[in-house]
């Protein structure tokens, strides 16, 4: 009996320890895959994490980059709004996403207005543009220092000595302003001064100079010189300027007139001894990605002809104009506002940078703008040779009823990308 016990005891022992190891070794084994399980989601969280930081690091890196290289852009751009920091092209407007904005600081442009230089005596200028303006019609112009014997006050009851400001003029304007000393072919202003100019021929000549000019936009007032110097070299009795930046600062550095009725764009001056101007106006075309796009007119006399004379900077394959079949459309445009002017009958001119590869140089279905309008009563002059300056784009054409032609002639590029051009027209 006593055997019988033990041997229970014993065996409920043995089983007891059993048991006991066998929970344990369980309990080891979960407790082993729970820590395995940890570890695992441990080292995936850290990973995790380490991924995170590495793109942080490198979107912070590539931030300042791009941040680095749009501040490098904008250091070349004088003044200019925005810039691109894939090609550093400096631009007035923001035409793409992607261009930096550089700032323009309202104080330093009133500090050092850079663009006051070539202003002749302007009261204010645009330190984006660097064109030049009587009045302050943004807030960013810069003010311009003006010797004080000069300055007027516009709305004084006290009028201004006679003439005062006609000794700027050159004897070359009938106009000028009090206030700013700027000369003028017009009086667009009630306070102007009317000046004595110098005496022209009794009668002109049947034959008059024209000239197509492109003036490189870039830096404009630093170049301006350049430019005069080509036109006082070259005497046309009209030109027909393309990315022209300081309209009145050419004018009064070449000695000419603006035709001041053709908007802010394509500009045309003219010799007021060898036509005599009657009015201007301009017109929208199809515009690209580069800017807005004109065609520009004026009405001149010519002996007892009435001439007409249209200039353009013609789009490229963008924007509105994105078709290659666009100058096509360009041209028809001209032509129908030739009539509406009443001007299909009379003598017509017509310049330009045409930018002729967007329609293939004349070679796409339906034509270009200059075979367009070859095919209705205009010649094709001329076509710039370039080199220096680009060739093929800048055009020259006339209505064939009332002119020919001759000495037509690449006149050089007065350092412009571009250059002028000039023929020779005789009435017929």
């Amino acid at each position: 009996m006593a055997f019988r016990l033990t041997a229970s005891l014993f065996a409920a022992l043995f089983l007891f320890c059993t048991s006991c190891t066998r929970s344990t070794t369980d309990s080891f084994r979960d407790t082993s895959e729970e820590c395995a399980r940890g570890s695992e989601s441990k080292r995936r969280k850290l990973k995790s994490e380490n991924m995170l930081m590495q793109f942080k690091t490198l979107k912070s890196m590539t931030t300042e980059m791009g941040r680095r290289k749009s501040s490098t852009c904008c250091e070349s751009c004088d003044g200019k709004a925005f810039c691109s920091p894939r090609s550093g092209t400096c631009y007035d407007d923001k035409r793409k996403d992607y261009y930096a904005t550089c700032k323009v600081s309202q104080d330093t442009a009133a500090d050092t207005p850079a663009c006051c230089e070539s202003c002749g005596g302007k009261a204010f200028c645009s330190p984006m543009s660097g064109r030049c303006y009587d009045d302050k019609r943004r807030d960013y112009y810069a003010k311009c220092q003006i010797s004080n014997d000069t300055v007027t006050d516009a709305e004084s009851a006290e009028a201004p000595a006679d003439g005062a400001c006609c000794g700027n003029c050159g004897g070359a304007y009938p106009f000028c302003s009090p206030n700013s000393g700027g000369c003028y072919g017009l009086k667009a202003k009630e306070y102007y001064e009317s000046c004595t100019v110098a005496q022209c021929p009794a009668s002109q000549s049947k034959t008059i100079k024209v000239m197509s000019y492109n003036t490189e936009y870039r830096n404009y007032n630093s170049r301006i010189s350049g430019y005069a110097a080509k036109i006082k070299e070259v005497a046309p009795a009209l030109v027909g300027l393309q990315e022209c930046q300081n309209r009145d600062g050419l004018a009064s550095s070449s000695g000419y007139v603006a035709n001041t009725q053709t908007g802010t764009q394509n500009y045309m001056l003219f010799d007021r001894c060898k036509v005599t101007f009657v009015d201007g106006g301009y017109m929208r075309i199809p515009r690209d990605n580069y800017a807005p796009r004109y065609i520009t007119w004026g009405r001149f006399k010519l002996s007892n002809n009435t001439v007409w004379f249209f200039n353009t900077h013609l789009p490229h394959n963008h924007n509105e104009a994105r078709s290659p079949t666009t100058h096509a459309k360009i041209a028809k445009m001209l032509l129908k506002k030739r009539r509406e002017l009443g001007a299909e009958n009379a003598p017509t001119i017509v310049v330009g940078d045409m930018n002729s590869h967007a329609s293939y140089f004349n070679k796409v279905a339906g034509g270009g703008f200059e075979s367009n309008l070859e095919a209705n009563g205009f010649t094709w002059a001329y076509t710039a040779k370039g080199h220096p300056g680009h060739g093929g784009i800048d055009q020259l054409l006339y209505s064939t009823a009332h002119w020919t032609h001759s000495n037509c002639q690449d006149s050089g590029t007065g350092g412009s990308d571009h250059t002028s051009i000039t023929c020779d027209l005789t009435f017929k």
